[in-house]
């Protein structure tokens, strides 16, 4: 779906067989959606956000697919993770482009099996409670280009057995 305005998510989105690919000026998923991917027969049960401003995933919301990929880009916004974001076996990626921009999570991110990649073109904010975790080999990469990392000290990154 290709939009030239804003796309507001506002109503649950279960048991989607395929991938669910989203590009817009904004991307909000209201508080409390849920958006749920499994995989088809011959796809992966993606989630892909590609956005010209801000996306936001709101507070009580989820990500989540079973076997996909979550692909959340700006092109020149900030990303605001306030609801879970989680795979079963393949990479989550967060990127934040444009000068200035910032990734800020306020919730918990996994991968069973996959890696975790957040970047942004300033800075990256893990606050409270946030748990970054990754299981099998995957790895955790935090990057914040242009400005900085901060993790309250009551979030926590966990790497079952890849590196952080």
């Amino acid at each position: 779906m290709n939009l030239n305005s804003s796309l507001t998510l506002g109503n649950a989105v279960t048991g989607n067989t395929g991938n669910l690919t989203a590009t817009s000026e904004t991307v909000t998923v209201a508080n409390g959606v849920a958006i749920n991917t499994t995989a088809e027969s011959s796809g992966d049960g993606d989630i892909r956000f590609t956005s010209t401003g801000t996306v936001t995933i709101g507070g009580g919301a989820s990500l989540t697919t079973s076997s996909g990929f979550v692909i959340v880009t700006t092109i020149d916004g900030d990303i605001d993770v306030d609801g879970t974001i989680s795979t079963g076996s393949d990479n989550i990626l967060l990127m934040a482009n444009g000068t200035g921009r910032d990734v800020e999570v306020t919730a918990d991110v996994s991968s069973s099996s996959g890696h975790l990649t957040v970047m942004a073109e300033d800075s990256v904010r893990l606050l409270a409670n946030v748990d970054f975790q990754v299981g099998n080999a995957g790895t955790l990469i935090i990057e914040a280009t242009n400005g900085t990392i901060t993790m309250d000290s009551t979030a926590a990154l966990t790497s079952a057995n890849g590196g952080i």
